[in-house]
């Protein structure tokens, strides 16, 4: 179950980014916590494919694959190669993809929550 964090000021949020402990296996601090930045606690787990493309993403998906590979490749020809490196280029430059964003910092997850940007729920 996930615990619910109001940040009413910025410095609601320090405790939380104060708080990663030290890991040795990847030599830096890193919270044991996965955040996900949305500006709306109603919305729900949605990837972007799914919010644009409703109930056909399944069918759309390939053909907006194809397309950004097509476009894409021509500055990374390797990229044909591999569907889970186009989904994750894709997911970096706005394409709508199957994949979720996640992260370990409160911070990215906060910019990405007051962005601006405006998820329209299915």
């Amino acid at each position: 179950m996930a615990e619910e964090v109001y940040i009413k000021k910025i410095e609601d949020i320090i405790g939380i980014v104060l708080d990663q402990k030290y890991d040795v296996r990847i030599d830096r601090h890193r919270s044991s916590f996965l955040y996900r930045g949305l500006p709306n606690d109603a919305f729900t787990l949605t990837t972007s494919i799914e919010r644009n493309c409703k109930d056909k993403w399944s069918e759309l998906e390939k053909s907006i694959l194809r397309n950004f590979a097509k476009y894409a490749a021509l500055h990374m020809p390797d990229l044909k190669d591999s569907v889970w490196k186009q989904l994750i280029i894709g997911q970096h430059h706005g394409l709508p993809t199957r994949l979720l964003d996640w992260t370990y910092s409160p911070l990215i997850a906060m910019h990405f929550a007051t962005s601006g940007e405006h998820l329209h729920e299915m």
